[in-house]
C-alpha cells in the first residue's frame, strides 16, 4: 500500500469528518500530519453544530500484529464481521463518492486489483 502525500491524508481526514451525521464520532487511528507539527484546520463550526466527537488512537506497536493475527485465526476475533461489502479496484471511487449520503455500512474492502 503506497502511503498517501500529507495533503491527501489531510484532505481525507476532513472529508471524513464533513460525512458524519449528527452526533457522529471520527476516530482517527495513527499520525498523519507530523510534517505541520502535528496540526491541521478542522471544520470547528461543523463539529459543533452537529454534536460530534473526535477521538484519536495512535494505532497497535507493529511488534503486537502477531498476536492479533493470531486471535483471528484461532477465532476469537470475527473481523469478517465488520465487512459490509468486497469491491474491485473500479469500484472504489463509487463507494468514496456516496459516503457523504450515507451509503456505506460497515467496512468496504477492495479484495479485487
Amino acid at each position: 500500500m503506497k502511503h498517501l502525500r500529507k495533503e491527501t491524508s489531510v484532505h481525507l481526514c476532513r472529508n471524513a469528518i464533513l460525512s458524519l451525521r449528527n452526533r457522529g464520532t471520527h476516530v482517527q487511528v495513527g499520525l498523519m500530519t507530523q510534517e505541520e507539527g502535528g496540526m491541521m484546520a478542522l471544520p470547528t463550526d461543523w463539529i459543533v453544530a452537529k454534536e460530534l466527537q473526535i477521538r484519536g488512537s495512535f494505532g497497535m506497536q507493529p511488534h503486537r500484529y502477531k498476536d492479533l493475527l493470531v486471535m483471528v485465526e484461532r477465532g476469537k476475533l470475527h473481523s469478517e464481521k465488520l465487512i459490509s461489502k468486497t469491491i474491485s479496484l473500479e469500484e472504489a471511487s463509487g463507494i468514496l463518492e456516496s459516503m457523504p449520503q450515507y451509503g456505506t455500512l460497515g467496512f468496504v474492502v477492495i479484495n479485487r486489483f
